[in-house]
């Protein structure tokens, strides 16, 4: 339904009973998408390096991504964008400016986002809540991601990294024809890691979630036992501790566009980063000062320098 904001229609559409008004409205408020139950065709998804920082093929996106149309209420006149935003607060929804991406953990190696929640098109966010759900194991090499490599990190550490600098540089956006970067910030990014919904039996221990030890567990039973869910909140720990000091691999636009980052465990807060203390902390140099000056601009926090 295509609201137009001349004056006839506004005059209309206020002059009709409070009700009925709503219930226009309420059509015209994105809804909450359900999370995927499973991972789908393959040919649905496809990696994605396409914005100027992401040269790795780490996290498959679908293959098809509507771009937001946003909620046309919302720019007509002040009454009818509070009674839209009143609407949405009494639906439970997030706000305007907040999304929603579930984010689905696949054999243990690679991750499958799915946009639930995007009302408008914006590059100044005011959260992201990734919902991380592990589906278990397909093969014997679960849990591959999150083993060492040749002297770097567990390429797992590269699909969370991929994820993050894709979005400030894309926001939910599909494949882009050019390598351009949008310029996202966000006030609030939620890493909420989910417990699978399976029988205790079936998760191992944090010490046995190891990938060499999943991969004897499976041998032995077939490919069932999960990681434990404090095991992925362990090593997002470290991948958040990699990129705090750092600003190489799209790190400097961590410290330049993301207020904090809280860290969850089926919805309750572990761990909350200031990433305006990341800024502080590094040493004084002219892009340190740049950075100052676009988390000014983008109204994110900044503290005093502390070198």
């Amino acid at each position: 339904m295509t609201l137009c904001p001349s004056k006839d229609s506004r005059a209309t559409l206020l002059g009709i009973p409070q009700e009925l008004r709503d219930k226009i409205l309420a059509m015209l408020i994105p809804c909450l998408k359900p999370a995927p139950t499973h991972q789908g065709d393959p040919d649905s998804r496809e990696y994605l390096n396409d914005t100027p920082s992401i040269h790795q093929t780490l996290v498959k996106y679908l293959t098809t991504i509507p771009v937001p149309d946003g909620i046309p209420t919302l720019k007509v006149n002040k009454q009818l964008r509070d009674e839209t935003l009143a609407l949405m607060q009494h639906l439970k929804l997030p706000s305007a400016r907040s999304y929603r991406l579930d984010v689905m953990l696949i054999d243990g190696e690679e991750l499958m986002p799915t946009w639930l929640y995007v009302p408008c098109l914006t590059t100044r966010v005011e959260e992201l809540v990734a919902n991380l759900r592990d589906l278990g194991p397909f093969s014997h090499r679960y849990g591959r991601g999150f083993r060492g490599g040749d002297g770097g990190p567990p390429w797992m550490v590269w699909c969370f990294h991929s994820l993050l600098i894709r979005f400030l540089e894309a926001g939910p956006l599909g494949r882009q024809e050019n390598r351009i970067d949008r310029g996202v910030s966000v006030q609030s990014v939620v890493l909420d890691i989910k417990t699978p919904a399976v029988q205790p039996g079936m998760i191992a221990t944090v010490e046995n979630s190891t990938p060499g030890r999943l991969r004897r567990m499976n041998r032995e039973t077939g490919p069932k036992i999960f990681m434990h869910p404090m095991f992925i909140l362990g090593f997002v720990r470290r991948w958040i501790n990699f990129i705090s000091g750092s600003r190489s691999y799209g790190g400097e636009l961590i410290h330049t566009r993301v207020g904090i980052l809280k860290l969850m465990l089926d919805g309750v807060l572990v761990e909350e980063y200031d990433v305006s203390e990341w800024l502080a902390d590094m040493p004084n140099s002219a892009w340190k000062v740049h950075a100052y000056a676009i988390r000014e601009r983008s109204g994110l926090k900044t503290v005093p320098s502390k070198d």
